[in-house]
């Protein structure tokens, strides 16, 4: 439904309700959408494509049952690519706000709308649009378009984008926050060519200054932040063997599977399957729940690693508080070590007694 180029329904992309929505209430309003809006613009699409895929056909043939399921994949897609870096992206949205309020307070609405998009100018304290008959209720900010685009082409497509009454434009500082994540560089980065504007001054200056900082626990991962870097759902995801040892020296050997927020470990032996789910939060606690295994883990509630990273480089080094089954915080003094390189990841489990259970997973 979203081609490399061309239309995309407007229903998969709804004018948000306010300034800044939540995912969920986004998603909410894409399954809300009318059976005969959905049909009508699945028409559109299937002449500018010349004709529907299997899928798009299920969803035009039932609509209200399958949205659901498309704002399931939309969910999946925003929490694996887009989640770990919209303290970033957002940065970049309000730096855009923010100059382009400057622009108003020290030059006047003609300044702001007519450097906002081509089809919008101010003349002679009128704003005229050249879009056809329609009311201009909002404006949205562009970062991502998608494509092997050049900036020049970029501006053109912010240009034709604008759908309804809703009006989206690329946001300042797009091109230096992009080239940023590409080379790794959060201080002094190249100045933005796709806008010609300088950046705003003050705290919203900066798209990558104004993030929030990592937890100090990842202080010691000697990775600097790129486009390498895997979401922390991303980097879990897979197959991998275990080898676990425990503080007598027994070792006990399996084979996990890891999903988007579900786990599933296959022990050797008598021990069986285990198999739960898990919940990266956005202030860096993991929660941890164990539904088949073992009463003691399936019982307790409450197990938590905190200040774990967003994002996860090709080496990791670093210390998580831990929160065991049953408890109700991390103050216990128990922690987790955690490293990773060249495909093995190892986690130390180290009690307040200094007694450690090691695990090694290593992708399968």
């Amino acid at each position: 439904m979203i081609p490399p180029s061309g239309y995309v329904p407007d229903f998969l992309n709804p004018a948000p309700t306010g300034p800044a929505p939540e995912p969920a209430e986004e998603l909410a309003g894409i399954r809300a959408s009318p059976a005969d809006r959905v049909r009508r613009e699945l028409d559109r699409l299937g002449q500018e494509q010349g004709g529907l895929g299997p899928r798009t056909r299920t969803l035009y043939a039932e609509p209200r049952a399958r949205l659901g399921r498309v704002t399931q994949e939309i969910e999946t897609y925003w929490e694996l690519a887009l989640a770990p870096y919209w303290a970033r992206i957002r940065a970049v949205l309000d730096a855009d706000v923010f100059h382009r309020s400057r622009q108003v307070a020290e030059h006047g609405a003609g300044r702001l709308f007519n450097a906002l998009h081509p089809s919008v100018s101010w003349d002679d304290n009128a704003l005229r649009l050249d879009t056809g008959p329609r009311t201009l209720a909002s404006l949205i900010q562009l970062v991502f378009i998608g494509g092997r685009m050049t900036v020049r082409d970029i501006r053109t497509a912010a240009g034709i984008i604008g759908r309804r009454n809703a009006l989206r434009y690329l946001a300042i500082g797009v091109g230096a926050s992009l080239l940023a994540a590409c080379t790794g560089k959060d201080r002094g980065a190249a100045p933005d060519t796709a806008s010609g504007a300088p950046a705003p001054t003050g705290a919203s200056a900066s798209p990558t200054s104004a993030a929030p900082a990592q937890p100090s626990a990842t202080a010691a991962t000697p990775t600097k932040r790129g486009v390498l870097d895997r979401s922390f759902e991303a980097f879990v995801k897979g197959a991998w063997t275990i080898e676990s040892t425990v503080p007598g020296g027994d070792v006990a050997r399996g084979k996990a599977t890891v999903d988007l927020h579900s786990w599933t470990i296959e022990w050797g032996g008598k021990t069986g399957t285990w198999q739960g789910g898990y919940r990266l939060h956005g202030s860096g606690v993991l929660a941890i729940e164990a539904h088949e295994g073992p009463a003691a883990l399936t019982r307790e509630r409450g197990t938590q690693a905190h200040t774990v990273p967003l994002t996860v480089g090709d080496r990791v080094e670093l210390t998580l508080p831990w929160q065991p089954p049953g408890h109700r915080n991390a103050g216990d003094g128990q922690r987790l070590s955690v490293t990773y390189a060249d495909n093995k990841l190892t986690i130390r489990h180290i009690e307040a007694s200094g007694s450690t259970t090691t695990h090694v997973c290593t992708r399968a």
